[in-house]
């Protein structure tokens, strides 16, 4: 026999020979590709869906800026709050959960997008809560989101008056920043304020009260004496000395304008004979206090800035001046 016979046939010389079985394997190898592919479909799908979910919901919450969401009605108000708590699981407490960090009653305010005068900018989601009892108080809160919809502070309630009802909620261009801004009224023997300005401190990722007015526009000066009384978020290092005068010495004019509103308002004395039997502010604030108020550096950059260009700081530094000259005098405010 030949080298040629003994030759086994080749694949092509088979598939030549057997047409219809080349055909079926063919068949087979693209089903099985597929196949595969449809399963890497899905898989990817799978994974995908909660990030997608995810955006649809910020997305939801982003095209509400600049709405009055308090005007809502009850169901479209819900949803917002269904989108919250979906984006930052645990964040306003859970479905049944009264909490101080977010009543069940909170609701939605005003989405917007605040700016330093520097130009960074976080989304502000602001939650409300209406004066419902005489005597009681207003509340809000601030979650500050970054443009791809993550939470960068956790959620803290603050008084907005007591006896004081919010009237809305926006945001206002102030120079190169855009703050928001509480506009409040007295109901039944509340105090005078008309608005409160809250602005994003420049190297901090949370909001600071840099401005409360009466009606006419003028300073109105905040209430530290009785903590039921004071308006916006805790003061950073209210309870410390040193970080009070850091934060007047402060590149940021939003950190000097919260110490000065701070410097400026109704202060309890140290030995205050009303503590025993008043809600009034802690010892230790008021400790802190009447060390900034002693301090001959605070003296000196308080009375820098009463010439500020800035009339908002150089309004709240006056104050803080006649706090620093008679420290153990209070502000009158009409709050009490």
């Amino acid at each position: 026999m030949s080298t040629i016979d003994q030759t086994e046939p080749t694949t092509s010389s088979r598939a030549a020979a057997d047409p219809p079985a080349a055909g079926r394997r063919r068949r087979v190898r693209l089903a099985v590709c597929t196949v595969l592919a449809g399963i890497a479909l899905v898989a990817g799908g799978i994974a995908l869906a909660p990030r997608v979910e995810r955006a649809a919901r910020w997305w939801r919450v982003r095209r509400l800026e600049g709405q009055e969401l308090q005007a809502l009605d009850a169901e479209a108000q819900a949803a917002i709050v269904d989108d919250l708590r979906a984006l930052w699981p645990g964040a306003l407490g859970e479905d049944d959960e009264v909490t101080s960090a977010f009543p069940l009653w909170m609701g939605p305010g005003l989405v917007a997008r605040l700016r330093t005068g520097s130009g960074r900018s976080l989304w502000a989601v602001v939650l409300v809560q209406q004066l419902v009892m005489i005597p009681g108080d207003s509340r809000a809160a601030v979650l500050l989101v970054n443009d791809g919809g993550d939470l960068r502070n956790e959620l803290e309630d603050f008084s907005t008056g007591w006896r004081i009802r919010i009237d809305s909620v926006g945001a206002e261009r102030h120079g190169a920043r855009v703050d928001l801004v509480i506009e409040t009224s007295a109901s039944m023997g509340g105090g005078p304020c008309a608005r409160q300005v809250l602005a994003l401190i420049e190297a901090e990722d949370r909001v600071a009260l840099v401005r409360a007015e009466a009606a006419d526009g003028t300073f109105y000066a905040n209430s530290y004496r009785h903590p039921n009384h004071t308006l916006g978020p805790r003061v950073r290092g209210r309870d410390d000395a040193a970080s009070s005068l850091a934060g007047l010495a402060s590149p940021d004019p939003v950190r000097r304008l919260e110490v000065l509103v701070w410097l400026g308002g109704d202060h309890a004395p140290v030995a205050d004979p009303d503590r025993a039997s008043v809600l009034t502010e802690t010892v230790t604030d008021s400790e802190a206090a009447a060390a900034v108020c002693a301090s001959p550096r605070a003296r000196e950059l308080v009375e820098a800035l009463v010439d500020s260009a800035d009339p908002w700081t150089a309004e709240a530094a006056a104050h803080a001046l006649a706090a620093l000259a008679s420290p153990e005098t209070t502000a009158v405010d009409g709050s009490r």
